[in-house]
């Protein structure tokens, strides 16, 4: 007893601390800006009721996250159009409960499906929840009324679409250059640690910053529209890659420190990429292994001097979307059974609500929706703590700025004030985000529905509402599926292996395969069960209880795993090409094949020394140790 009660303090803890991450001040500037401007156009125009509606088109900013332009353009008009398509639905189906019940349940499992099918950063469902509850529970209307709502919500849509676009104007490459630079600065760090006990773990954890790199830079490529800018992004990227394949080929088990010449030049060549200017470099060769990295420094020095670099023929890594929701829709994808417990929790929480005719009764499932936003059992007893504080002060706020009627003007202030602080508090906690983003959800609700005087009502309601909502998220989180991802841990491994190995016979056999051939039917694959697995082994590390007999016995093969993915697809985007013997190629397939069984049935393995691959070293330095960290996390051995 005394354990459960130390380990929900020590989780209690967690939920009220504050991150060290970087406040975001003018993007919280522009959501406030997002939020209130539509409530301030529909007031100058005579219609204050209208410019609420329209601004709950604002919430499109929130999903707003570092990604190149493009790829933010897309991401914010879907959104706009799904708060549009809420907003006409909540409108059109109000008179049935049971219908918006079961349209929030839809919506829940469409969007966690698809942020999590496609990796993608944002609130997933909230808001979405939130637009259709909120005109539920507005006047009733018919459908033009519906069509009316959805198309101001699409206006104020359409202005945070401007918002979030806005810095393209100024710099088209910021987010790709902020990127890069968070590359080299955690390259920088990297090398720094060669020769001590920390190297070997720090060079597979930097391969997150290489894919983030490598994958936004995949978004921002076009083959009509190369910039200089662009260019010298790509090929520093790509230099990047380079060096760590060196570093592993080369330092792995050095126990000597780099000599410090190559730091201080590599530190030169992060400051010249910070400010975008030319850079010298003076340095020697440092003998046989400090000579390839220099090499490396006189080609980044070389990049970051030039005027004119060649244009940049790409082969297309990036996995269609239609490709990996079909394949993610299945029952061992942690995104479809994520998505479909989140959407049987919703709907119970949902039908509980109307059944039992809760008054404002969408207060209870969107409650339930915010705490099943956290990604893990973890982050969604987090989220249920936070929520729960955050809203009854935040309760308590909006019944004091509502307790004395504020004029129009006050009310469209508080809504920029509110908003503006989320976001200033959403990298920092979320408990100091529910503390804001209450009082602005209850003063838009109260304002748009023209009920002020009953302000005060609708806040001891939104309280329990809250703690109801919260409590249903909490149980059905607990009760429906919680170990899912450590049941499937195992399995995943295996599946990613035996993708891996089909991979690898692609690559390495005396077939002349095309471009396309090679990643739609071996690299994409592959590609998709990597990204499941990396899901499945962080929802695993947030399960309570934490499955530590899961997790320690393939802690370390986790993680070599995920760095032979890597590799495998620098060797598939590499110009270069080795051709394997049979024999070869068959002892190279055999490593696969035993692992895969060993890891899924629990077996001792025999270690098969890689072929020569001397193309590749790293990749042949790899798959040795994979095999041995399968005999050193199992305690099997030959």
């Amino acid at each position: 007893m005394g354990e459960i009660i130390k380990n929900f303090l020590h989780i209690c803890y967690q939920a009220i601390q504050l991150n060290n991450r970087p406040i975001p001040y003018l993007k919280a500037f522009i959501a406030g800006l997002a939020a209130a401007l539509p409530v301030l156009v529909g007031l100058m125009l005579g219609n204050f009721h209208n410019g609420l509606i329209a601004s709950l088109g604002g919430f499109a900013f929130l999903y707003v996250f570092r990604m190149p332009y493009l790829h933010r353009a897309k991401k914010i008009i879907l959104v706009v159009i799904g708060l549009s398509i809420c907003a006409f639905l909540g409108s059109l189906f109000a008179i049935y409960p049971i219908v918006v019940a079961i349209l929030m349940a839809l919506i829940a499992v469409l969007m966690v499906f698809t942020f999590g099918a496609l990796n993608i950063v944002g609130p997933s469902a909230i808001f979405m929840i939130l637009v259709l509850a909120m005109t539920s529970a507005m006047p009733e209307t018919d459908i033009s009324g519906a069509l009316e709502r959805s198309a101001l919500i699409m206006a104020g849509g359409l202005l945070s679409l401007f918002f979030a676009l806005m810095g393209w104007f100024v710099n088209p490459n910021k987010p790709e250059r902020e990127t890069l630079l968070e590359l080299y600065l955690q390259l920088n760090q990297l090398l720094s640690l060669v020769g001590t006990h920390e190297f070997k773990q720090s060079h597979s954890m930097f391969i997150q910053y290489l894919n983030e790199s490598n994958n936004v830079l995949q978004a921002s490529y076009t083959k009509w529209s190369q910039t200089r800018q662009f260019k010298k992004m790509f090929y520093l990227n790509k230099r990047a890659n380079r060096i760590w394949l060196i570093l592993g080929e080369d330092f792995l088990d050095c126990t000597a420190p780099l000599p410090i010449e190559i730091i201080e030049a590599f530190d030169e060549v992060h400051k010249a990429i910070r400010c975008s200017c030319k850079v010298t470099l003076n340095i020697q060769a440092q003998g046989l292994l400090g000579q390839r990295l220099i090499e490396q420094l006189f080609r980044i020095e070389s990049i970051l001097n030039q005027d004119q670099l060649p244009d940049i023929k790409l082969m297309p890594l990036q996995v269609p979307v239609l490709k990996v929701l079909i394949q993610s829709f299945n029952h061992h994808s942690i995104a479809f059974i994520a998505a479909s417990r989140f959407g049987l929790i919703t709907l119970i929480s949902a039908l509980m609500a109307y059944s039992f005719e809760f008054p404002r009764s969408f207060w209870v499932p969107l409650s339930t929706v915010s705490v099943l936003s956290g990604v893990t059992v973890v982050a969604t007893l987090h989220r249920s703590i936070q929520r729960a504080f955050g809203t009854v002060l935040g309760v308590l706020i909006a019944t004091a700025l509502l307790y004395f009627s504020p004029n129009e003007y006050l009310i469209i202030l508080y809504i920029f004030f509110f908003c503006m602080m989320c976001e200033i508090f959403i990298v920092k906690n979320y408990c100091l985000t529910a503390l804001f983003f209450t009082p602005s959800a209850l003063i838009v609700a109260v304002a748009s529905n023209g009920m002020m005087d009953s302000a005060i009502y609708f806040a001891e309601i939104r309280i329990i509402d809250v703690l109801i909502g919260t409590f249903i998220g909490l149980v059905g989180i607990f009760l429906i599926n919680r170990d899912a991802a450590s049941k499937r841990l195992e399995y995943s491994m295996a599946e990613l292996l035996r993708s891996q190995s089909k991979l690898t016979y692609a690559l390495f056999n005396s077939s002349n395969l095309s471009e396309k051939k090679l990643t739609k039917t071996y690299f994409h694959p592959m590609k998709i069960r990597w990204n499941n697995l990396t899901i499945l082994h962080q929802t695993a590390l947030g399960e309570i209880p934490k499955p530590n007999h899961v997790l320690q016995k393939n802690w370390e093969l986790l993680y070599e795993l995920k760095q032979l993915s890597y590799l495998l697809e620098r060797v598939t985007f590499s110009r270069k090409k080795q051709i394997l013997s049979d024999r070869e190629l068959s002892d190279l397939l055999l490593i696969y094949e035993q692992l895969s069984n060993a890891i899924e049935l629990n077996l001792s393995l025999k270690e098969i020394k890689s072929p020569h691959l001397s193309q590749f070293p790293l990749l042949e330095i790899q798959l040795n140790r994979v095999q041995q960290a399968y005999k050193q996390d199992t305690g099997y051995s030959n």
